[in-house]
C-alpha cells in the first residue's frame, strides 16, 4: 500500500496553492448538513456569520486513489474559520488528520469536530449569546 502527501507546504508559501489557507483562526470537521446545522444553532448567537467560499482540495493519495477534502470558510464575529470534510470516494482519516494540522492547524489553531464547535469559540475568544430559557 502506497501513501503519498502532497508536496506543497502552505506554512512556507500560503499564495502558492491555496491563498486561503492563510489567516485561519480555527477549524472544525464538518460536513454539509453539520455545517448548515452549526450556522443554524450559531448564527442567531453571535453577531455576525458571514459564509465564505470554498474549494475541494487533494490532500494525498492511498493506492493511487486520491484522497479529497473539502474546505468552506465563515468569519464568525470577525475570527475566520475552515470547516472541512473528507468527501472522496475513499478516505484515509490518519492521512486527512496528518494534513489539517500540518495546513491548517499550522500556528496552533483550536480544531474540533462539529459537536464540540463551541469549544472552538471559546477558545478564540468569541462572545455569543446564551439560550435564555
Amino acid at each position: 500500500m502506497e501513501i503519498t502527501f502532497k508536496p506543497n507546504d502552505v506554512r512556507v508559501e500560503p499564495k502558492h496553492l491555496y491563498p486561503e489557507l492563510a489567516g485561519i483562526d480555527g477549524v472544525c470537521e464538518a460536513d454539509d448538513y453539520s455545517r448548515f446545522m452549526l450556522w443554524k444553532e450559531w448564527h442567531p448567537r453571535l453577531d455576525s456569520w458571514v459564509q465564505g467560499d470554498g474549494r475541494m482540495c487533494n490532500v494525498g493519495t492511498l493506492d493511487g486513489r486520491p484522497i479529497n477534502v473539502t474546505l468552506f470558510f465563515s468569519v464568525l464575529n470577525g475570527k475566520r474559520i475552515c470547516f472541512y470534510d473528507a468527501c472522496s470516494q475513499l478516505v484515509d482519516w490518519v492521512l486527512v488528520e496528518a494534513w489539517v494540522e500540518k495546513h491548517l492547524c499550522y500556528a496552533g489553531q483550536p480544531k474540533s469536530d462539529a459537536n464540540n464547535f463551541h469549544n472552538v469559540l471559546s477558545t478564540l475568544g468569541v462572545k455569543y449569546k446564551c439560550d435564555e430559557k
